[in-house]
């Protein structure tokens, strides 16, 4: 128990930090929302390029891992997206973003600063991985069935939308990182030492920074504003969908403990922050921040059940 506190604390400390600072105005909303920039832009990417180019690509490409998380991620968007559109009858603009909120993990801002706490650099690989599902798989489809909800009145086909939405997730820093890493670590390129020195600099300042912007993000935010549904999307993202990957993995070869692990832990982080900016985009902007302030402060129960079944 004293193992999962010390995991669970400094999590805990940051966020409240960030929290705190905006609360009382040390920092204000613009800075918070700069350092976020910094993280997603810059930290981020640059830290997925120093962790790749010093594997091997077959330790990058797991696919069992890709199998077992890819699966998890659509069952919780499927099933966040039939409870909303279809049971809820809300529109489907908004429906798919709550899709959206269900089948991301915050891996960048929280899950990496966890893992790497367990397993240490070998977190970045399933960092990636899950970046390569949720950039290529999840955030294309999520965003052209919003798109194609908020346009069906116009004669815009749906594999335009599809399309022009791959485009503009191609050109996400982090992909871009991800691509880089991938070539450095494929055609065992190697930088010179003051670039990689730079690269491990700011590898250094990513998780704490981005707890940081977490805890500042939420500050002001009403969890009433939520809806009486929130508890839904909080379900589907902290249980269906790792009890999922979980239930996948049962049935691979070939599948280490970490692995599994690994899965499981990140598919029950709460949702990736950009659910609550494209909430703002799709007109659910205080809604999905108050959800997400939710599904954040129940992920702390549901990342100590997974600590504890996996023994730390």
């Amino acid at each position: 128990m004293n193992q999962i506190f010390n995991i669970i604390a400094p999590i805990l400390i940051l966020i409240g930090l960030g929290f705190v600072c905006v609360r009382y105005e040390w920092l204000k909303r613009e800075h918070i929302q700069g350092m976020g920039v910094f993280v997603l832009k810059v930290a981020l990417p640059l830290l997925i390029v120093n962790a790749l180019m010093q594997k091997d690509f077959a330790e990058i490409w797991q696919t069992q891992y890709l199998i077992a998380y890819g699966i998890g991620s659509l069952v919780a968007a499927f099933t966040a997206l039939w409870l909303y559109h279809i049971r809820l009858q809300e529109a489907l603009p908004q429906a798919a973003i709550m899709a959206m909120g269900a089948s991301m993990s915050n891996t960048g801002f929280i899950g990496y600063g966890v893992l790497s706490m367990l397993i240490g650099p070998q977190a970045a690989v399933y960092f990636s991985m899950n970046l390569l599902i949720e950039n290529l798989l999840i955030i294309p489809l999520v965003l052209t069935l919003a798109e194609w909800g908020k346009q069906q009145n116009s004669q815009t086909a749906i594999a335009k939308i599809a399309l022009q939405t791959f485009k503009n997730v191609i050109k996400n820093p982090l992909v871009i990182g991800l691509a880089i890493g991938l070539l450095l670590s494929g055609f065992k390129i190697s930088v010179s030492a003051p670039i990689e020195r730079v690269l491990n600099l700011i590898s250094t300042c990513a998780s704490p920074i981005a707890l940081l912007v977490i805890g500042g993000s939420l500050a002001g935010t009403s969890i009433q504003a939520a809806g009486k549904h929130a508890l839904f999307i909080s379900a589907i993202k902290l249980v269906l969908m790792p009890a999922t990957v979980w239930l996948v993995f049962q049935f691979l070869p070939n599948v280490s403990a970490e692995m599994e692990m690994a899965g499981v832990l990140l598919a029950s982080i709460s949702m990736a922050t950009v659910f609550s900016l494209f909430g703002q985009q799709y007109g659910i902007g205080s809604r999905s921040a108050a959800v997400l302030l939710l599904t954040t402060l129940m992920m702390f129960i549901s990342l100590s059940i997974i600590l504890i079944l996996y023994s730390f």
